[in-house]
């Protein structure tokens, strides 16, 4: 099984397309002139045992003549890499905000139909006191809201400053038109975009991936034999033994995926440290983490879509567990509000029986 999404996939698909676009834009920033620029094309990345030379290898034999002299004129190897890295970065959280939307339209549904229904609150796994259907979802709500708003406030940096990153032979006021053309801010970099911009990303993936864990891991809860105050329709077959069984493999799922995405944050992490202006140690791993960790959280997302979108209550279990509430918070606030201390109130709420 694949665990990413459509939208996902394509969008790091599009690595050379915008590797051609950011050459071209340079080309034409630097001559004034428009030309048409190539469709994307294969090559071999392997043939001269450097990608990017062997892309520009390809690519200036399908430009106009005239224009080769200003193909990857004064620029480095990350320039194109990392903007283009940069721009599948912005575009993948596009496409993740936009599924957040509909998870939370989906949880506003729960929290707007069940407002004000008691329900069993628990703590260290046992029955504490009651809540409300609408308060136990809200938190999670506000939760994944946080996450949204991270992402919003996310920034995506590009560099076109050449080795080193000091435009010695470009001035930086093209470098920033060309980057705010592609939605990207200048980043102040030497001869990398500074991964901490990219650990930002995976920082925001992460605390997404972790509340999606916490939700699902509440719904888990809920669906235990001994509590079964919820159930998902439309289950697909629990176990292959035990016909009877409806397993939340879905919801299980979620947390499985939650635990790879945050090991992740721990590898971005690390990438921030590089020898000096640049090494390449963090090269390979992020080609890895980022495609991967997006699709994760994007399919955690639709999948916790699917299971909010076929949830439905056992009123009547949630009626039954809540006989087992001894609600002693509020006989040891009655015994206080009769003007005993805290500790001699304490005491007799704890010597009622249920």
């Amino acid at each position: 099984m694949i665990y990413s999404t459509p939208p996902i996939i394509a969008t790091w698909a599009k690595k050379i397309k915008y590797w051609i676009k950011i050459e071209c834009m340079w080309i034409e920033a630097l001559t004034n002139e428009k030309f048409e620029w190539p469709e994307p094309f294969k090559f071999d990345e392997d043939r001269f045992g450097h990608d990017i030379y062997s892309f520009l290898y390809s690519l200036e034999h399908k430009l106009p003549a005239k224009f080769r002299s200003r193909l990857h004129y004064s620029l480095t190897s990350s320039d194109i890499k990392d903007t283009a890295f940069s721009m599948m970065l912005q575009e993948s959280v596009m496409i993740i905000k936009i599924h957040i939307k509909t998870l939370l339209s989906y949880l506003m549904k729960i929290i707007n139909s069940n407002r004000g229904i008691k329900i069993t609150a628990r703590t260290h796994g046992q029955a504490a006191t009651w809540t409300t259907i609408d308060k136990k979802f809200s938190v999670h709500a506000k939760n994944l809201s946080i996450c949204r708003d991270k992402l919003e406030d996310l920034k995506f940096y590009g560099k076109l400053s050449g080795p080193v990153g000091d435009n010695k032979f470009v001035h930086k006021v093209i470098e920033k038109d060309i980057l705010s053309k592609l939605g990207l801010q200048r980043a102040e970099s030497n001869q990398i975009v500074p991964r901490i911009h990219y650990a930002d990303v995976m920082c925001a993936l992460g605390m997404l991936a972790t509340c999606l864990e916490n939700l699902a891991l509440e719904l888990r809860q809920l669906q235990r034999t001994e509590i079964n105050e919820i159930y998902i329709k439309n289950t697909d077959v629990g176990s292959s033994s035990m016909p009877h069984k409806h397993n939340p493999i879905i919801e299980e799922r979620i947390c499985g995926l939650a635990r790879m995405v945050r090991n992740n944050v721990t590898l971005a992490m690390e990438n921030i440290i590089t020898w000096n202006e640049r090494d390449i140690s963090h090269s390979c791993i992020e080609k890895e983490i980022f495609p991967k960790s997006f699709g994760y959280v994007d399919y955690m997302i639709r999948s916790m879509i699917r299971v909010l979108r076929n949830l439905q209550f056992n009123y009547a279990a949630i009626v039954r567990n809540l006989k087992n509430v001894d609600d002693s918070h509020q006989r040891l606030v009655n015994f206080m509000e009769e003007g005993n201390s805290y500790t001699k109130a304490h005491r007799l709420a704890r010597k009622v029986p249920l």
